[in-house]
């Protein structure tokens, strides 16, 4: 009988069942060019951290261990650990205290323009997600960042 039912088949021009293509593979992820990370911070962040946060966050006086003037200082953020979070102004610690309004605030004594906000917020927004693998962990000191962001 099941000699008879596959003639049968053959004959009625059963096919295999066709076959699936194999699920799409992302493509692997491109090796991160820190020397145009840099020049890209170099030429959009630096500027105004230079002028409006070199008081507080340079190498002599780091507040919170937080140093901006030097773009690996800076992927290694805080005491607290990262300041930025790649391709998410919105989650990112320095994003959210250059807002109007923001508590805490930097800078504490004053508000960055609107278009040095926008700098920021777009410099963030680009940043490709790999780059979290190179930012800094967050250290255990045992202070709450209660009083500052960073």
């Amino acid at each position: 009988m099941a000699i008879t039912l596959v003639m049968l088949m053959s004959q009625l021009g059963a096919q295999d069942p066709p076959k699936k293509d194999p699920p799409k593979k992302d493509p692997p992820p491109q090796p991160l060019d820190m020397i145009k990370l840099e020049a890209s911070y170099d030429a959009e962040l630096f500027p105004i951290f230079e002028e409006q946060c070199a008081e507080c966050h340079d190498a002599g006086e780091a507040e919170r261990e937080l140093q901006l003037m030097e773009f690996t200082t800076f992927l290694k953020g805080s005491i607290d650990g990262p300041i930025i979070e790649p391709g998410k102004p919105a989650e990112s610690k320095l994003f959210q205290v250059v807002q109007e309004g923001s508590d805490p605030h930097m800078p504490p004594d004053g508000q960055l323009s609107e278009d040095d906000v926008a700098r920021i917020k777009k410099w963030i927004d680009g940043l490709p997600p790999a780059l979290k693998k190179k930012l800094g962990e967050k250290k255990d000191d045992g202070e709450s960042p209660v009083s500052s962001p960073f």
